[in-house]
């Protein structure tokens, strides 16, 4: 019965970790898929279209959206409470991991041309747009971050209204009655209403 017991704990906890570790396994297929996505449009088009210049250009940047919309819903799932910090801090490090990825080769060739080329000439033969999709997915990698370690999404100044010690019966409050009177307007004879609201009296 123990043996069964700890066999039983010890399957439960595998799954767990093997869920909240899921989006070190999505993160790769879905960068793949977003950039295989955007070759097929690339071949599709003409090379003398000037649009294929601008989609060849944001290539790298387009491959990134499968990892950020990965980390996005593992964000939007732990707000929401489905899903564990350890499935949104996965997604977040998929996130961190294609950035550095999509920057890691081109920084690599460059610094191999050190010392014998200027900088002003690395420069040069440096390639904008992988650097640009590298400091995008670093920048998306940073706000997720920020918002699985951080403070609520709302601003620091804005404090929840709290009338009760718990939330059992909620934190509601009587309406104003300017308010009431621009919501349900007023009958030519208030005598009309009749009745007791519930609660007031």
């Amino acid at each position: 019965m123990l043996l069964h017991t700890i066999v039983h704990d010890l399957y439960r906890t595998s799954l767990r970790v093997v869920v909240g570790l899921a989006p070190l396994l999505i993160w790769y297929p879905a960068w793949g898929l977003a950039d295989s996505l955007w070759r097929s449009v690339l071949l599709s088009m003409s090379p003398s279209a000037p649009a294929y210049r601008w989609a060849y250009w944001a290539w790298p940047s387009v491959a990134l959206l499968g990892p950020a919309l990965v980390m996005a819903a593992a964000l939007v799932l732990r707000q929401t409470r489905v899903v564990r910090p350890l499935t949104a801090f996965a997604a977040v490090v998929g996130m961190a991991g294609a950035a550095i990825l999509t920057l890691w080769p081109e920084v690599h060739h460059l610094i191999g041309l050190r010392p014998a080329t200027p900088w002003r000439d690395i420069l040069r033969l440096a390639h904008l747009n992988i650097g640009f999709a590298g400091a995008l997915g670093l920048l998306a990698t940073a706000l997720g971050g920020q918002i699985l370690f951080g403070g609520p999404l709302r601003r620091s100044n804005v404090k929840p209204i709290e009338r009760a010690r718990t939330d059992t019966f909620g934190h509601a409050d009587w309406m104003p009655m300017k308010e009431a009177t621009a919501l349900f307007g007023v009958p030519s004879d208030p005598r009309s209403l009749g009745g007791v609201v519930v609660g007031e009296a």
